[in-house]
């Protein structure tokens, strides 16, 4: 407040007292008060004081506070002295002391009203980190700092450049960027990056194998697998296919790569299917899922939540069951002669059909069925064939041989037994042929008979032998089954008298002494009576004659060499098996040890003959 006096006697004065006492003077006094603003109710006027205020950042008061000082500063004259507030002991984390602001005066005067002085604590110095992570194919990471591209002590606000370093096997990935107030933020493929330092970083370098040689790390992508049943993919002509997928921020091929990303499969990434021969284009279905629209993660059982698909699945299959329509052929073979024997059949089926050759079989007269080949049939009519073997068959069995029997006669050997006369015997009780049949494994196995027949000879007679359709004689029933046929043969049984004249054979040989020659088939004998003794027979001393029936021989007395008879008389007996050139038997001729010994009785009578000439000449 402060007064001026306007008396007349006066001049105006001015009081800046709160109280004025003075006398009176004469006259009219006029006094007038004046009042200033107070705002800080400090009893000083605005005017004569100045308002500042102060600020901290990035820390406190040294007094633990944080909040703005406002102060008013009462200018003395023309200028006030400056009284910071005390700053600098509590920067926060990160920060040290600092300094104030560049506009704080060295005093202050009226023209400073309302300045703001602020005191910053400075940044500490960064740390930049570099590191490389090296990802494999089996999910492992390796992390070496790179020393030459960290840094301690960068200045804030520094513009900084860093780079990644290749390493042989491995292809860069991404770069992942934590500082500057972002948390490990992907900076996609940037192989370099460049930035200002305005708090600590972590700059880190991702890295993986590259398998397929893309030039994408192998921990972005996933191999899946598409299989065809019944058919092959166009592409690799081969029933599966194996692709390499890349997993996206967004799923697509576009999109940044990512290790927990997507890929959803496009029409690209199928591969085109075909049925195999024998199956149809409209039978092809994909199993579910199909892979055509699906969302497939990194993850296992991780789902889409857009699709609502899993994506789980790495395989997909494709499936042609359609079957085409066939044809096949069955042949009717004569596995003998390699000549077909029937009409052959064509008969409906469908690809792949299994067939029994067996079941193919029909019924043929003089015919036996043997084997068949069995049929998978293919795609082509023309190969699908069915061959019926059979072999003849007119060969019958013990009852009737004559009738088939359903078994191939080159299987099979027939003996028969039969009686060489009738009335001089029987055979199993009767005169009829008997018949033993015999199988065989393979048609050229060589079998002996069982001869299990009976045979009963009729009074005045006795067996004597057997003898087969070839000529063969078997002077017993053990010889004729220790030989063996490789085809049918007839055995007949031969009988011969058991004393006296035969009666089929007047003259003839007498069975109990075969070595008396006598009958027509013995011109040189007589009537049966004779003896062989002595070198000469009762009938006269004619050469020996042999029968024109049998084997036989005519010695000329001029070709008979003149060697002495053996002394004494003595007889050697020539067995049959040492006699050369000796003719087989033929069919009713006498058993072959008699008539040799007839032929050389004859011999050695013919012998003693010409000696007895000579001796007496």
């Amino acid at each position: 407040m402060h007064m001026i006096s306007t008396a007349s006697e006066y001049n105006p004065t001015i009081f800046t007292q709160d109280m004025l006492q003075f006398n009176m003077p004469a006259g009219t006094v006029v006094l007038k008060l004046y009042y200033d603003a107070d705002r800080n109710h400090d009893g000083v006027a605005d005017k004569d004081q100045i308002k500042v205020t102060y600020k901290v950042v990035n820390g406190q008061w040294n007094d633990g506070t944080t909040e703005d000082i406002e102060e008013y500063v009462t200018i003395t004259g023309e200028w006030a002295s400056v009284n910071l507030p005390e700053a600098g002991d509590k920067p926060d984390s990160g920060y040290e002391a600092g300094a104030w602001s560049s506009n704080v005066p060295f005093v202050f005067t009226k023209a400073n009203d309302g300045d703001v002085y602020t005191y910053t604590y400075g940044k500490s110095p960064y740390k930049l980190t570099v590191q490389h992570v090296y990802h494999d194919e089996n999910g492992n990471s390796t992390t070496v700092v790179d020393e030459t591209q960290s840094r301690e002590n960068v200045a804030e606000g520094e513009l900084v450049r860093v780079e990644k370093r290749d390493k042989e096997d491995y292809v860069f990935g991404k770069l992942v960027f934590s500082g500057n107030g972002g948390t490990n933020s992907d900076q996609g493929t940037k192989e370099s990056f460049l930035f200002h330092m305005y708090s600590n970083a972590v700059i880190t370098f991702h890295y993986g194998t590259d398998k397929n040689k893309d030039q994408i790390p192998d921990m972005y992508q996933l191999t899946i697998v598409f299989e065809a049943v019944n058919g092959t993919f166009t592409e690799t002509d081969n029933a599966k296919v194996e692709k390499t997928i890349t997993l996206t921020d967004d799923g697509t091929a576009e999109g940044s790569w990512r290790e927990d990303g997507k890929y959803m499969l496009t029409a690209s990434d199928v591969p085109e299917a075909k049925p195999n021969p024998g199956y149809t284009e409209d039978s092809k279905k994909w199993d579910v899922p199909a892979p055509l629209g699906y969302t497939i993660f990194k993850e296992m059982g991780v789902d889409d939540k857009e699709t609502d698909i899993s994506g789980t699945q790495r395989t997909f299959t494709v499936r042609f069951d359609g079957k085409q329509k066939q044809t096949y052929t069955v042949h009717y073979i004569d596995e003998d002669t390699n000549l077909e024997i029937a009409e052959p059949q064509i008969k409906d089926t469908e690809f792949e059909a299994y067939i029994n050759g067996n079941d193919e079989k029909i019924d043929i007269e003089g015919y036996a069925f043997t084997h068949a080949t069995d049929l998978y049939v293919t795609d082509d009519n023309e190969s699908n064939i069915v061959n019926v073997y059979y072999s003849k068959d007119e060969k019958g069995n013990e009852n009737d041989p004559t009738k088939p029997d359903g078994k191939p006669d080159k299987y099979q050997v027939i003996f028969t037994y039969r009686l060489s006369d009738a009335s001089q015997g029987t055979i199993n009780g009767g005169t009829q042929d008997v018949y033993e049949i015999r199988s065989r494994a393979e048609e050229d196995d060589a079998l002996a008979p069982n001869a299990a027949v009976t045979i009963t000879p009729a009074d005045g007679y006795r067996f004597a032998h057997w003898q087969d359709q070839n000529g063969t004689v078997y002077s017993t029933t053990e010889a004729l089954k220790a030989t063996s046929f490789e085809d049918d043969m007839t055995f007949t049984a031969y009988f011969e008298t058991t004393g006296g004249e035969d009666p089929d054979n007047p003259g003839g040989e007498d069975p109990d002494n075969p070595s008396t020659p006598g009958g027509d088939d013995n011109p040189g004998g007589g009537n049966g009576s004779g003896s062989s003794s002595g070198g000469s027979s009762s009938g006269g001393g004619s050469p020996y004659a042999p029968a024109t029936s049998g084997p036989g021989v005519t010695i000329d007395e001029d070709a008979v060499p003149l060697a002495p008879l053996p002394d004494g008389g003595t007889s050697f007996v020539i067995d049959e098996d040492s006699v050369p050139l000796a003719p087989l038997p033929k069919t009713g001729q006498q058993p072959i040890r008699t008539q040799v010994t007839m032929l050389f009785a004859g011999i050695f009578l013919a012998l003693a003959s010409v000696r007895k000439r000579k001796e007496e000449n």
